[in-house]
């Protein structure tokens, strides 16, 4: 299991962990906390994991957002290579 914070107000990472997961043979599931209380800010996360019964435990399936396919065209991140001007929001 691999979690990732990725909450940004500049950058859509969403696409890049999309390939990443499905690279690995990965199920992930989309995660928004919207925070509320005053030392509780928004958070943007996504879980991945090759067991695919953890998703579907009732905490975690209640709670995940249905995982868009993005349409940005955009490699799969490794050590060699990143491309952040893909994920800038504008």
């Amino acid at each position: 299991m691999i979690a990732v914070h990725f909450t940004s107000r500049h950058f859509d990472l969403e696409p890049v962990l999309q390939l990443i997961g499905w690279y690995f043979d990965m199920e992930a599931a989309n995660i928004y906390s919207p925070g509320g209380r005053p030392s509780a800010y928004p958070a943007d996360w996504t879980l991945l994991t090759t067991n695919r019964a953890f998703l579907k435990k009732s905490l975690i399936a209640e709670a995940a957002i249905p995982e868009p396919v993005s349409d940005k065209q955009i490699r799969t991140w490794t050590d060699d290579y990143s491309e952040f001007f893909q994920v800038l929001k504008f």
